[in-house]
């Protein structure tokens, strides 16, 4: 990813040379969600605003949802869910006005974050549910694997919920794009440590570990180190030192959504 970022920014500074401002917009969506995986969520946030504003000036539908699209998802890295609440369904409404279906994916997903937050898992559920319908007409390759993360936080039991994400898992051992491998074993790592199965926790940060390896990013980083911090504090060896470092790079890269369980070991340990 930051080789990706890297090579997007020179599209974008060859458009701005050339005047060609239509072509370097999904670009600059893309840089804006490479940040977020750097810890700049607030500079990809600004990056996506630009663009979406950009593209609504220049009638650039398509461009528009993906800035939407992308926008909602770092909101919701950031617990931002007012603003997601209000973003989130301009971009469906979008997205399905330009028959964007893998978008559309994703929008739903969210959505389902949302409802999930407010407390009401029968939305929660059917935004999943509808979002797992269009990965399956479209292709699961794009977006299957987040789908099948949320699906798995929306399940009614256990036993579904660990149906989910092992065919999370099997989608991604058979080739999927990158954001699938993040934001997967991220929900994967939470909800292995809500069901208290601290070896399965640890096994899914060990594979984003493994997966960003050769480029390590901020965000991953981050989330295999708490993954393992709180499955270490789950079995009763917490470590405070670890915790509290974790705790103030959530902080610093603004993921508020992942400080509230360091918190609550933090209480724990003596």
């Amino acid at each position: 990813m930051i080789s990706s970022r890297a090579a997007f920014q020179r599209c974008v500074e060859i458009c701005d040379a050339e005047g060609l401002a239509q072509y370097a917009l999904m670009n600059r969506c893309m840089i804006g969600i490479i940040d977020a995986l750097l810890g700049r969520p607030d500079d990809g946030l600004a990056v996506l605003a630009e663009a979406r504003a950009v593209a609504h000036a220049l009638r650039n539908r398509l461009a528009e949802t993906m800035a939407f699209e992308s926008e909602g998802m770092l909101l919701l890295l950031c617990g931002r869910y007012d603003q997601a609440r209000e973003s989130l369904p301009q971009g469906l409404a979008l997205a399905r006005e330009t028959g964007s279906r893998r978008f559309e994916s994703i929008l739903l997903s969210d959505l389902a974050w949302v409802a999930l937050h407010d407390g009401d898992a029968a939305a929660a559920r059917h935004f999943a549910q509808a979002s797992w319908r269009v990965c399956s007409d479209v292709g699961p390759r794009f977006s299957g694997p987040i789908t099948l993360a949320t699906l798995a936080a929306t399940a009614a039991s256990p036993e579904e919920r660990d149906r989910a994400l092992a065919d999370g898992e099997r989608l991604l051992a058979d080739g999927c794009i990158a954001h699938c491998h993040f934001d997967f074993y991220a929900q994967a790592i939470d909800l292995a440590l809500d069901a208290r199965a601290w070896s399965e926790a640890e096994r899914y940060a060990d594979a984003l570990d493994a997966f960003t390896r050769e480029e390590p990013l901020p965000r991953c980083d981050l989330l295999i180190a708490r993954g393992r911090a709180l499955a270490a504090s789950g079995r009763g060896r917490g470590d405070r030192a670890t915790l509290e470092a974790c705790r103030r790079r959530a902080i610093a890269m603004s993921f508020a959504p992942l400080v509230p369980a360091l918190d609550a070991a933090l209480a724990q340990v003596p």
